[in-house]
């Protein structure tokens, strides 16, 4: 009876490793330009770190301007919630 147990279990831990080789594989270009992303994320200087979240910020800024200016459709007249939408 613990034959047949142990036998099940390492089947089930094969099958595991199996999948998880196969999804390693699969997804092998995506994890090495994230890697490739991070190491370059990591060499940058104050400088450079300090541009790029200025920028984020301003396209932030940008596209949430944009949602605001566009007329709330409200066919049947509402009552707005307290973000005005």
């Amino acid at each position: 009876m613990n034959v047949k147990k142990e036998e099940k279990e390492c089947r089930d831990i094969s099958s595991v490793e199996y999948q998880i080789q196969r999804y390693a594989g699969l997804l092998y270009n995506i994890i090495e330009n994230s890697k490739n992303q991070i190491r370059k994320k990591q060499s940058r200087n104050y400088h450079e770190m300090e541009i790029e979240i200025l920028d984020k910020k301003a396209v932030d800024t940008v596209d949430s301007d944009s949602d605001d200016d566009k007329p709330i459709y409200n066919p049947k007249n509402v009552p707005l919630g307290w973000d005005g939408k």
